[in-house]
């Protein structure tokens, strides 16, 4: 009877050996899990990081653009108004002109 009670000791002791095994190896697959998620967290925090400074970079650029078209238009506004104020000039220059030789031709 004693025999048979250590076999099942025995038995029972190994199978409760494998249990911590199990237990052990399912320990350490947890806390790799809780390592892969917080590195997940740590990646997610980053991109949003890097998006928020695309968008700031991108807003920028946006208002530097815009900026620089408004001085374009203004310049083309300017540039366009000497050239009709130089058609201007030119007319009378002429209209002057025409008067001139008239008076010559007389």
């Amino acid at each position: 009877m004693m025999a048979v009670l250590c076999t099942q000791l025995r038995a029972k002791e190994s199978e409760l050996q494998s249990l911590a095994q199990q237990l052990s190896g399912q320990a350490e697959l947890q806390a790799q899990l809780e390592r892969q998620e917080e590195a997940l967290q740590r990646a997610e925090v980053e991109l949003e990081a890097g998006q928020d400074e695309l968008a700031a970079r991108e807003a920028t650029h946006k208002l530097e653009f815009d900026k620089r078209q408004s001085e374009l238009r203004r310049e083309e506004e300017a540039w366009n108004q000497r050239c009709e104020d130089a058609a201007a000039e030119l007319g009378e220059t002429q209209e002057a002109l025409r008067v001139a030789e008239a008076r010559l031709g007389q």
